[in-house]
């Protein structure tokens, strides 16, 4: 067994989850619990931006107010639930370095009480937390300069310089092409005629194309005679299996160089080409978008929405490679300038650091890892203390707990092994004693990414939503190779490059948009866990419950707060879970009959008032499932034993909730499954999301269910 104990640099799950349940124990007692308890709980806040944040703290305030909340012993988030989650642990921390005073209670709960007005509420720092929280949720424009209009600006300035250093390289690329064509047809004798059509529209480009779709053409027929002279054995096998590999690569070279030979027929023979390349990637960046929205609505299955993205994509691809073939056919030597922007640019910017991912992150911070001085003012500033606090310092053996286990994607799109490929990538974890997933092995956080990954950081890569090669779930044109290199190639991605830490060999530079950019940010390359550099994104691009993690740990009580986009009420994020645990770890999830996901579904209520005729009531908004675990070497426990509960707490609308959520549901139809494109909630949103997960929460907490498993657990 690998253990980091005795020096090794990686270790197995094993001795993470050891490690975990050691610290666990410690928490414990600082909370004044039994240390020695049995069953291990965890709460899972899923995915689903803003709207999921808001919902979860409404989730925790109710627990909170029962006396449950701090009785869980690990925190899983992914995505937008990790805001709120990532919340809860930075305060803890302030909490416990002394930077504000509390009520003096032995369990710290840093959000307040949903029963706190902001007139009327004490002066102790958690009515002041759940204040800031509840005027900041439109924290992409927080105010003080950073407005709509800086923040469009800041998208174009990260699309330039991405631009401009694939542009030189294309410059630089197609001159090579015309050059070498110019020298070459300086070797077609005077003698040889060649038709006009042909002679117009012949360039290197079709000529490379023609040659490897003649090789491929030649590879194909010489492989029927050697199934005669070697008909059969490893030898013949060998063979069948190179084959088809050669035939592939020369299949996409084909492909590649008449896309690049279309370019100058495009240019010479469509009227004002440059403009209509313009026009067409205007067209396509507007389809793009519609195609984005289609998505964040539930269209992904949509056949025209995804050709729309497609061609919208290719669209975009030509009008920004067609002046790069201008500017090469028409420039003489200005290959060279290109190339040293290209280089200089390219291998001297971070693009960790100069992005939309690191302008979200420094969003995300200010407003959920304030400094304490921030929340006391109540108005925004920068996060200087959050801006550099590594991972390491939270959740220690001082504090109180939960664990917080971040959630992200290690995208592997090319990864050697089927299973990691197919799904685009594994689970990945970030927390302060272990980084790793099962494709890499675990390290110690503290050895991982030079040591420097901070709490801002991780929540902000759990939340990459927008990230090329890697869609929710695993699904979506976000995943494909076209749509992927254009998002690449206008810097439209937030996910984050670490060094892998698995390679001995290091490097002082960053990752760059040379290295890994070229390979895996233009044609997905090297997306595997060999890599020099390995590129994580948002943690739903696996699993977006966050429960994935809990159930490798074997917990006895998941509580999942599940506010992801689900307008049609499929469970498509459920469902992804179920299916996850049951292929990986041999745990099969069933819901409870009395208590299935059915009772969930708007409509499920018996309609006899107005309201549930109205709104159409669901019956609940909780759903409980066992989990069953099988037995792990030297378990003698029985079935019953080894059975877990889950308990899923879903934004739905019930019967007896405040009117005003009804009122918020007439002049807002898709609540609460507004779409994940709204980053931007105001008071009155924030709040309606909020209370939802407070009353919803509150009805569980007097189910029998849920209070007998408590009973008997303790």
């Amino acid at each position: 067994m690998d253990d980091t104990r005795n020096g090794s640099t990686r270790a197995d799950a094993a001795s993470v989850i050891r490690d975990e349940k050691e610290l666990i124990q410690q928490q414990r007692t600082v909370r004044g619990q039994d240390p020695d308890q049995q069953q291990i709980t965890g709460i899972a806040i899923s995915g689903g931006g803003i709207r999921s944040a808001s919902f979860a703290l409404g989730v925790l305030q109710a627990l909170n107010a029962s006396d449950y909340l701090k009785r869980f012993d690990y925190l899983s988030t992914v995505s937008g639930g990790g805001y709120i989650g990532s919340s809860w642990s930075w305060f803890n921390r302030l909490k416990r370095l002394g930077q504000f005073e509390s009520s003096g209670d032995h369990y710290f709960f840093p959000f307040g009480s949903r029963d706190e007005g902001s007139r009327t509420s004490s002066s102790m720092m958690p009515s002041k937390i759940l204040g800031y929280l509840r005027q900041h949720g439109n924290y992409l424009v927080p105010g003080a300069g950073l407005n709509y209009l800086s923040g469009f600006a800041t998208v174009l300035r990260n699309m330039v310089l991405p631009l401009l250093v694939y542009l030189s390289l294309a410059v630089v690329f197609f001159s090579a092409l015309v050059n070498l064509e110019d020298w070459l047809k300086g070797l077609i004798p005077d003698n040889l005629v060649l038709p006009d059509t042909l002679a117009h529209h012949l360039n290197l480009s079709f000529v490379i194309a023609g040659g490897a779709a003649a090789l491929l053409g030649l590879v194909a027929i010489i492989n029927g005679p050697l199934t005669f002279l070697i008909p059969r054995g490893k030898g013949a096998y060998k063979l069948r299996v190179s084959i088809q590999r050669l035939i592939g690569i020369l299949a996409g070279i084909s492909l590649f160089f008449v896309f690049t030979g279309l370019l100058p027929i495009f240019i010479r023979e469509v009227p004002h080409a440059i403009a209509g390349a313009s026009g067409g990637g205007i067209l396509g960046i507007f389809g793009g978008l519609w195609h984005f929205a289609r998505q964040q609505q539930g269209a992904l299955s949509s056949l025209g929405s995804d050709i729309i993205a497609l061609v919208s994509s290719i669209a975009i691809i030509i009008a920004i490679l067609s002046p790069a073939y201008f500017i090469a056919d028409h420039s003489g030597n200005a290959w060279w300038v290109a190339l040293a922007v290209g280089c200089f640019f390219g291998f001297l910017v971070n693009i960790n650091l100069f992005g939309l991912g690191r302008m979200y992150r420094d969003r995300l911070m200010e407003t959920f890892l304030p400094d304490a001085d921030t929340v006391g003012k109540g108005h925004w500033q920068p996060a200087w203390e959050a801006a550099t606090t590594e991972l390491t310092t939270f959740c220690t053996h001082e504090d109180q707990g939960p664990y917080h286990l971040i959630n992200t994607n290690l995208i592997l799109v090319d990864d050697t092994e089927k299973k990691f490929r197919s799904r685009g990538g594994d689970n990945f974890i970030l927390s302060s004693l272990y980084a790793g997933s099962d494709a890499t092995g675990w390290t110690r956080t503290g050895n991982f990414d030079d040591g420097k990954m901070t709490l801002a950081t991780a929540m902000a890569t759990s939340g990459a939503a927008a990230n090329p090669y890697a869609g929710p779930n695993s699904q979506g044109m976000t995943r494909s190779p076209v749509v992927s290199f254009l998002m690449f190639i206008l810097g439209l991605r937030l996910g984050l490059y670490v060094r892998n830490p698995n390679r001995t060999a290091r490097t002082a530079n960053g990752p760059s948009f040379m290295q890994p950019g070229l390979l895996q940010g233009l044609f997905g390359v090297n997306f595997k866990r060999s890599a020099r550099f390995l590129a994580l994104s948002d943690g739903g691009h696996f699993e977006n419950t966050a429960a994935y993690e809990l159930i490798r740990r074997r917990a006895d009580l998941i509580l999942i707060s599940e506010a992801g986009q689900d307008e049609q009420f499929g469970f498509a994020d459920v469902a992804n879970l179920i299916e996850r645990v049951r292929v990986d770890f041999g745990v099969h999830i069933r819901f409870m009959e009395d208590y299935d996901l059915k009772a969930l579904v708007p409509g499920s209520a018996i309609a006899d008032d107005f309201l549930s005729d109205r709104y159409g009531m669901a019956k609940r908004g909780f759903a409980f499932a066992e989990i069953e675990y099988p037995p792990e070497a030297g378990d003698d426990r029985s079935p019953e034993e080894r059975t877990g509960l889950l308990v899923l707490v879903k934004a739905t609308l019930t019967a007896d909730l405040p009117a005003d959520l009804y009122g918020y549901k007439d002049t807002n139809p898709t609540y609460p499954n507004q779409t994940t494109l709204d980053q931007f909630f105001d008071e009155t949103q924030f709040e309606s999301y909020r209370e939802l997960g407070y009353q919803l929460t509150k009805q569980l907490t007097h189910n029998e269910v849920f209070e007998r498993w408590w009973t008997q657990a303790h």
